[in-house]
């Protein structure tokens, strides 16, 4: 079998670290109550029973209406103790208006100018705007936050704790082996196949992000598993951290198997994706398993050669079989192919 050495000083392998953290599970998770997965979808009905009421309806307004939970994706970047979690309350609450301000807005303007900009309402709206057009967000969705800072704050902190002391707190519990079995997925990955390779199938990307700000590389990579992520990985950078939020229940096993799903579905829907193809394959559908190359090319108008060429990419998808009949070749549709395309679609799609 193939042999693949791993540098010791693989740069990326020593600055990767790996985190538990009922904090992320508790912020990106609330976002699942309003799209969730297919797989979330029984969690999400239960969490909204649990938490139906003026809890909902202000959970409702938090999430629907900021990017859908989005902008609080950075607020735990650096905070200490990911899995005290009414810690991470307190120290919300403790951080002054720019730096709350700097983590919601995703660390793009820098603490010291943001505490220039906290006092100066006109010059933030328009920055915010500027950035929303280069980034390609809603700036729009800060003004009911700048309208009152310290209530959206206040809000939002008031919602979380209500979550958390009336479903979330006991939900966790069930989550720490799911998360154990994540981290040693991925630790197995990395020393594996190293640093690169991690990210590589992680998050669809080898390399470092650039500096964020110019001259403040990358110096950690975080790997949190986050059981209620809506996606295979996110990550964000910024000040010398890098932080990977993902599922873990993404597997290398599940990786492989999705993008088999997506190869299958692919060549599947290339051969359905020409009219002639779909004749063919319609003719043989009809004559159950009667008619071979000269047939088809006599009832379709076209050449041996051409119907010859059709087959093969109908065989490769495994629409078609055929077997020998005497001297002749004889070709039958395979119907369980058909039949499992919508699964194999939902697979890929739903990861």
């Amino acid at each position: 079998m193939p042999v693949q050495i791993i540098d010791t000083l693989d740069p990326l392998r020593q600055i990767v670290r790996f985190q538990t953290s009922a904090v992320y599970e508790l912020v990106i998770g609330l976002k699942s109550l309003f799209r969730p997965t297919s797989w979330q979808v029984s969690w999400a009905e239960r969490a909204r029973t649990e938490l139906a009421g003026p809890l909902l309806a202000e959970l409702t307004f938090l999430y629907q209406n900021f990017n859908e939970g989005d902008i609080y994706i950075e607020l735990p970047v650096d905070y200490a103790d990911h899995n005290d979690v009414r810690g991470f309350f307190d120290y919300v609450r403790r951080l002054p208006e720019a730096e709350f301000l700097f983590y919601l807005t995703g660390r793009v303007i820098a603490p010291a100018e943001m505490v220039d900009l906290i006092d100066q309402p006109d010059s933030l709206r328009q920055t915010l705007d500027l950035i929303g057009v280069n980034l390609g967000w809603n700036a729009r969705m800060f003004a009911p936050i700048l309208d009152d800072l310290p209530g959206f704050r206040m809000r939002l902190l008031a919602a979380w704790e209500a979550t958390w002391e009336r479903f979330f707190a006991r939900e966790i519990e069930g989550f720490f082996s799911i998360w154990e079995s994540g981290m040693a997925d991925k630790r197995r990955l990395l020393e594996r196949e190293g640093g690169a390779g991690l990210l590589a199938k992680t998050t669809g990307r080898a390399q470092l992000p650039p500096d964020v700000p110019p001259g403040v590389p990358v110096r950690e990579i975080i790997m949190v598993p986050v059981y209620l992520l809506p996606s295979p990985a996110i990550r964000f950078y910024g000040y010398g951290n890098m932080t990977v939020l993902f599922d873990p229940l993404y597997s290398e096993e599940r990786r492989q198997s999705v993008e088999g799903a997506q190869e299958e579905a692919t060549l599947i829907l290339k051969a359905l994706a020409d009219k002639t193809r779909l004749e063919i394959l319609r003719l043989i559908a009809t004559h159950d398993g009667r008619l071979h190359g000269k047939s088809i090319a006599q009832r379709t108008g076209i050449t041996a050669s051409a119907v010859s060429r059709h087959l093969k990419l109908l065989k490769e998808s495994n629409l078609v079989g055929e077997e020998q009949h005497r001297n002749v070749t004889l070709y039958h549709i395979r119907r369980e192919t058909l039949a499992q395309l919508p699964e194999r679609l939902f697979r890929f799609l739903d990861g």
